[in-house]
């Protein structure tokens, strides 16, 4: 049976985190340009931060397993306030550069245990929902945030953004240390009784081919955060503009989630992925030929939008084809795999942006999702990966 009050305690750190977390890193990549920056320092900045919170997620999933959820939520919580903060303080753009591996500490512990907790919160056949449910929280302060941003950012000052938010932190670690200290603190299985760092690799091949072929999909990650921003400052946009667009994905995401469970029974897990890489291929192709703010606004929600299709499907393939006991593990993996892909990302798009743009790159972008495609449609009829989508579904 579904706990529901840890669900709804989850859900309510979740709102908060992600409130908080978006309005900041919708206008980190202007900030930096900013504070004098270009766009291979702001590439490395996100490759930087991407490549921490990899190897922390890695690392996390085993030891959540072994030591439990609650005092490592609140830890990464405090470590997202002490970011902002750091933030707010900083004087040159590389000093923000530095910072964000404290971010990306807290950032690879965080979703991994946040995770963790919504499936341990859930009875396995309601699992998904639960996920689902998750997801629209997420999305909904996500909205708010990225225009909430924005807005502050342009009418007095980026920094009252990141004080706020570094507020908002500490208010959700004391929620967490208050909220589930009457929940069992501990989900040890014998798999988890001793850490091993050869054990972080030791996942099913199941979890290994689900996990890279959502990591090659992650340039969705590096066109949303990184991409846009600099695409619509390049365009002459602003703050709000950025921030608009940002909420407008997020926005676009909610409904697109809210009609997963629809298109999951009529396409299934494969003709999700199909449709959408083969869509963003197409309107990334119309952004780099239509190069307006127009077209931005139109444009990059629905990109957006339909990369959350695939998200939840990668995430519950993952889940379920962990080992008995070893839903952190696989989860750690399963992000770890993500972020270090996206490293790769981040440092081609801020080299290549700084002598030609970022719009030849949507191009690049465009041809690699559908690769991806052809690439996601043989191997996910593998028998191995065929059984893990009939019991993901079936669920």
């Amino acid at each position: 049976m579904t706990n529901r009050r840890m669900l709804r305690g989850v859900l309510a750190v979740a709102f908060i985190q992600n409130l908080a977390m978006t309005s900041a890193g919708g206008i980190l990549p202007i900030y930096l340009r900013t504070l004098g920056g270009s766009e291979l320092l702001v590439g490395l900045s996100f490759a930087w931060f991407s490549l921490i919170r990899g190897l922390t997620s890695l690392c996390s999933g085993q030891i959540t397993d072994r030591l439990g959820r609650r005092s490592l939520l609140a830890l990464s919580l405090a470590g997202f306030a002490g970011a902002n903060l750091a933030y707010a303080l900083a004087q040159t753009p590389l000093q923000v550069a530095l910072f964000r591996v404290v971010q990306g500490l807290a950032a690879g512990l965080y979703w991994v245990v946040i995770l963790c907790m919504v499936a341990d919160s859930s009875a396995p056949n309601e699992r998904l929902q639960n996920m689902t449910v998750f997801n629209v929280s997420v999305a909904l302060s996500g909205v708010a945030a990225n225009w909430l941003g924005g807005y502050l950012a342009e009418a007095f000052t980026p920094h009252i953004v990141f004080y706020i938010d570094c507020f908002s932190f500490v208010l959700a670690t004391l929620f967490s240390l208050k909220f589930f200290a009457n929940e069992p603190n501990t989900f040890r299985t014998p798999a988890a009784n001793r850490f091993s760092l050869n054990a972080l690799l030791r996942v099913s091949g199941a979890v290994r081919r689900i996990s890279l072929l959502a990591g090659v999909g992650m340039i969705a990650e590096t066109i949303n955060l990184m991409g846009m921003s600099l695409y619509v400052y390049a365009l002459g946009g602003g703050y709000r503009d950025v921030g608009f667009i940002a909420g407008l994905i997020v926005a676009a995401g909610l409904v697109c989630q809210l009609l997963a469970p629809t298109l999951q029974k009529k396409l299934g897990s494969r003709g999700i992925i199909l449709l959408v890489y083969v869509t963003n291929s197409i309107l990334l192709l119309l952004l780099f030929w239509q190069r307006t703010l127009t077209v931005a606004y139109m444009l990059f929600p629905a990109i957006g939008g339909l990369f959350t299709l695939t998200s939840l499907t990668w995430l519950s393939l993952a889940q379920e084809a962990s080992h008995a006991g070893q839903i952190g593990t696989a989860t750690g993996f399963y992000r770890g795999t993500l972020d270090l892909t996206n490293v790769i990302y981040y440092l081609v798009f801020g080299a290549v942006s700084s002598r030609l743009g970022v719009a030849p790159l949507f191009a690049v972008s465009a041809l690699i999702l559908a690769g991806l495609a052809w690439a996601s449609q043989r191997l996910l009829v593998s028998p191995v990966s065929q059984q893990v989508i009939q019991q993901s579904t079936s669920k």
